[in-house]
């Protein structure tokens, strides 16, 4: 999650046409490497210098580069396993970096019952009363029927915030609704982004995706500059312990990205910020802001934050909601416990995708468009279809719903996929409920790389610090069963080897952003980017990676980064981590 010919062949190629510089950088030798390079697969040295690598071969050859003993580095590695720095191809990083600590919330995915939800929340509001805010993250979906006086009962003298699984939706106690005066927002779109109310006409609590996302956090939960630079730094380093040098995000729609973006560059000018990060650009349709208005902040802040860590220039939409929620759109209806027909929402007009496809061509950025059902990802690629050839790449996040149609055609549209093997584990219910008669057809991640599609992986994760380890998604790729049981723990799917799933953790990152000849691989002329691990990822047994307790999701690991390198620069090292 080749053979010894063509390793010597491409070897003897690169032997006569490298050229020996006069003093050599960084010599490592003596591993066991895999460069996700197709070109060279295999190796057991390379040499980096001024960050990038200059060589990637043998050890031969790499020892020749030794030139001056006393300035010259060598490092043996004892044939460890080198694989190139992970890219998570999807994630909120920014977001859950620059919001409340996650241990000054609850996380309650695992909460069995109404009673159970409120006895946590109340012990823990009673235990933190520093909190100003009291956040409940990852709450079961089947509780959005709780009003804001059911909130109350775990604190009514502070705001209370919650977010349901999926992220698309939360809930607010009366204090809170008060703070943000919920009673008389206009919905942004009505009946997709709304507050909810009752048959009187007033909220109940309950709100749903624009809404939340951007009163919350401009209204209800200011951005504390300091809180949101030291949590940053943290989840960088964090994210750098897990073997990750690179990241794609899927968008910060709880943060104003030109608030938060100057923090970024002074992280990386500080040098703190140690991964590349495509950072997108949210555009929520002329509903939010006009077109016009979205291009001239997008080149603003490619102007002034751009740095060579952080990309600027993709734009990022949402075509539909989540399958848990029913709001992910679908080719057949949900089948309703009211019996309204539903296929789910439009989070932004077909024609104001096509407008911003257009956009993304004038401008030569990428495009990339959450389509989670089955009739978003149709429409997307009939966007996609519609504009052409352009110089970013068009991509789409999620594809829950991989009809063989529409897979056939985004392999022959050459369209690169970024979706999360986790959720193929029946952590995530709500998502499963939803997908209904569609259940055969989820997550199809086989079905999509047997078709050639760039098929690259992230957790998606709002806030579940578990699920941020690529060896859980890599273990969930290789696990799949295509007999699993309807009950679960498994949405059945075919299995995908681990060289696959380490490919779609690499190189599939790096191109699913059009940024393969900068890092990606382990390649002469690419950044730096490489790990050390404790153990071969390359060959092990799924249960060799970890165990999964299948009750709560959480996982033991007994495979780990060892070092990280970013840019020839070691970011994190787990015997100084101790």
């Amino acid at each position: 999650m080749k053979n010894l010919s063509f390793l010597a062949a491409s070897l003897l190629v690169i032997g006569l046409s490298e050229f020996i510089p006069s003093q050599a950088a960084e010599i490592y030798y003596n591993a066991n490497i895999y460069t996700a390079d197709k070109r060279l697969e295999y190796a057991t040295a390379f040499v980096v210098d001024k960050g990038k690598f200059i060589y990637v071969g043998n050890d031969k050859k790499a020892l020749s580069y030794q030139k001056d003993k006393t300035k010259d580095t060598v490092t043996d590695l004892n044939g460890a396993r080198v694989l190139p720095g992970f890219i998570e191809s999807h994630n909120h990083l920014t977001t859950v970096g620059a919001s409340v600590p996650s241990e000054d919330a609850i996380f309650g995915g695992n909460i069995k019952s109404r009673q159970e939800l409120m006895k946590i929340g109340k012990e823990f509001a009673q235990k933190r009363k520093d909190l100003s805010v009291i956040m409940l993250r990852e709450i079961p979906q089947e509780y959005a029927d709780l009003t804001m006086k059911d909130w109350d009962e775990i604190c009514k003298d502070r705001p209370v915030f919650v977010i349901f699984e999926g992220g698309h939706a939360g809930a607010v106690n009366t204090l809170m609704a008060e703070k943000i005066d919920l009673e008389h927002q206009k919905d942004p779109m009505p009946g997709v982004s709304y507050a909810k109310r009752d048959k009187d006409g007033h909220v109940t609590g309950y709100i749903a995706e624009l809404i939340m996302t951007h009163m919350m956090f401009a209204k209800g939960i200011p951005l504390d500059k300091e809180q949101a630079k030291n949590g940053l730094e943290n989840i960088i380093h964090y994210y750098n312990s897990m073997g990750y040098t690179g990241v794609t995000e899927g968008g910060t729609p709880n943060l104003n990205e030109n608030e938060i973006l100057p923090i970024l560059k002074e992280l990386d000018e500080e040098g703190k910020y140690t991964l590349h990060n495509d950072f997108p650009s949210i555009w929520f349709g002329n509903n939010i802001c006009t077109i016009e208005e979205y291009e001239k902040r997008v080149k603003y802040q490619k102007k002034h934050f751009e740095t060579e860590n952080i990309k600027i220039g993709t734009i990022k939409m949402w075509a539909d909601g989540v399958l848990g929620a029913h709001s992910a759109l679908m080719r057949q209806p949900y089948n309703e416990p009211s019996g309204k027909t539903n296929y789910g929402s439009h989070l932004i007009s077909i024609e104001d995708q096509h407008t911003a496809a257009k956009l993304a061509k004038k401008n030569g950025w990428n495009i990339h468009i959450h389509s989670i059902g089955d009739k978003a990802v149709e429409n997307t690629l009939d966007v996609y279809e519609a504009v052409g050839k352009t110089k970013g790449v068009k991509s789409i996040a999620h594809y829950e719903i991989c009809d063989e149609d529409l897979m056939d055609r985004t392999a022959k549209m050459n369209i690169p996929v970024a979706t999360t093997p986790w959720w193929a584990t029946t952590i995530q219910k709500a998502e499963f409920e939803g997908a209904g008669k569609k259940l055969p057809h989820m997550l199809d991640i086989a079905g999509l790389m047997d078709r050639g599609i760039n098929v690259s992986f992230g957790s998606d994760s709002n806030g579940s610090p578990a699920q941020w380890n690529p060896v859980f998604n890599i273990y969930t790729a290789m696990v799949r069963r295509p007999d699993a049981p309807k009950n679960g723990p498994w949405i059945a799917g075919k299995p995908i080897s681990a060289k696959q799933a380490i490919d779609a953790y690499t190189i599939n990152g790096a191109i699913e952003r059009g940024h393969e000849k900068e890092f990606g691989s382990i390649t002469k002329g690419k950044s730096a980017d490489f790990v050390i691990w404790n153990k071969d990822l390359m060959i092990l047994n799924p249960k060799e990676m970890l165990t999964y307790h299948e009750k709560d999701g959480s996982f033991d690991l007994y495979v780990w980064p060892l070092k990280t390198y970013f840019r020839g620069k070691c970011v994190f090292d787990k015997n100084l981590s101790k």
